[in-house]
């Protein structure tokens, strides 16, 4: 729909629950392309057990940067490539198909399958929180409505992108933190060095992600049932920005 026939802004006709899902799960995406990248560094050995370290000790940037995954393949290698082509199929699929009919589903079925072929542990409980929210995407529950009153869904509605924003920022930090034992300006600001501080700081970051996501989800309902029309059925995605 052009401007010229919505007199409502840009910011008001973007979908916020297909915007929080599409992020989320490339997020998702991108934290198992780099699994399945340095599990592919340590080559045809075999791992030994389900419970692998994805970044071996050759290719670590510092103690802690192991980044724990389970594979059901007994080989680095082929579980590394696996785990990007998984990845990969998560990222096409969040950014172009989760709205479509049975897209939540096939979501969630990719995504296992990124776990279980080495794409990682952390993202498993931000994909259950965003396939809850994907059955939303088109069809909303009116009872959102009447569980949120009216001036709660108004404040949250102007906050469903700052938090999105700041979700994906301290998911980026903490995957790049994970990998390379600092994070630019932060690590400096927090007097981080590349020991226990530094863990603990990343499980107070993966705490903090936990609790923003569903925040970032509710504000992204409040959002669209707002902006959305009240006519009952599917909306028509092609009249949104």
């Amino acid at each position: 729909m052009t401007s010229e026939n919505n007199p409502r802004g840009f910011w008001q006709n973007l979908h916020a629950t297909r915007t929080i899902v599409s992020t989320v799960g490339i997020l998702c995406g991108i934290s198992g392309l780099e699994h399945g990248f340095f599990e592919t560094l340590q080559g045809n050995t075999a791992p030994g057990q389900l419970l692998i370290s994805a970044i071996g000790p050759a290719n670590r940037f510092w103690p802690g940067g192991t980044e724990t995954a389970l594979t059901v393949i007994p080989n680095f290698f082929i579980t590394g490539i696996l785990a990007m082509l998984a990845s990969l199929m998560v990222i096409i699929w969040s950014a172009v198909f989760v709205h479509k009919k049975y897209g939540s589903g096939v979501f969630f079925l990719l995504s296992v399958f990124q776990f279980l072929m080495g794409g990682g542990f952390a993202q498993i409980f931000l994909v259950l929180m965003i396939t809850a929210a994907a059955t939303q995407i088109n069809t909303l529950w009116k009872g959102w409505r009447t569980l949120l009153p009216d001036i709660l869904r108004r404040f949250l509605a102007k906050l469903w992108l700052p938090l999105l924003i700041l979700f994906a920022l301290t998911f980026l930090g903490a995957m790049f933190a994970a990998i390379f034992g600092f994070i630019p300006l932060v690590s400096s600001l927090f007097n981080l060095g590349a020991d226990s501080s530094l863990t603990d700081f990343l499980y107070t970051s993966g705490y903090f992600m936990l609790g923003l996501l569903p925040l970032t989800i509710l504000a992204g309902l409040a959002h669209d049932s707002i902006w959305r029309t009240d006519k009952p059925g599917k909306i028509n995605l092609s009249e949104r920005v």
